[in-house]
């Protein structure tokens, strides 16, 4: 699956293409990531569950997205609103494509700064990513950590 052969089912969606680097933007979450048409991540979003599990849809505001040849950001607000919920997020979403020597690196940084406007119980409040299982499974992965701590693994 990539950016361009997924019919947007989304109140806003707009493919961004950095070189060999394709992904859809679809209501505020980074969806169908594909190099040189390989799938390679599913979905990166912010997620709040309540004390249910159940999703609690965001309202998202503000919206910017600027891309460029090598770099991309998008800016939004998001409102999570239902029943006793009430979070705000403000979003930051960054990417930069580097090629040296025939590498390419494509770092993707995903900021989200959330406070509660009152009590509120959930279970979740935070980043998801989703990778395809088919292009992923048993494939070496590096994951750099908040704090700089690096693991080199596999999926």
């Amino acid at each position: 699956m990539t950016a361009s052969s997924v019919p947007p089912p989304f109140a806003s969606a707009a493919p961004i293409r950095l070189g060999t680097v394709e992904f859809l933007l679809a209501d505020g979450e980074i969806r169908y990531v594909s190099v040189a048409g390989v799938e390679v991540i599913r979905r990166i979003y912010l997620a709040t569950r309540d004390s249910s599990w159940q999703t609690v849809s965001g309202k998202i505001s503000n919206l910017r997205c600027a891309p460029r040849a090598d770099r991309f950001e998008i800016t939004y607000r998001r409102d999570d609103q239902r029943d006793r919920i009430n979070l705000a997020w403000d979003v930051q979403i960054r990417g930069r494509l580097t090629i040296d020597q025939g590498q390419f690196e494509m770092r993707v940084e995903f900021l989200a700064e959330g406070s509660a406007r009152t009590t509120s119980r959930v279970n979740r409040a935070g980043l998801c990513v989703l990778h395809p299982s088919p292009a992923c499974a048993g494939q070496p992965c590096i994951v750099e950590h908040t704090g700089g701590i690096v693991d080199v693994t596999a999926f």
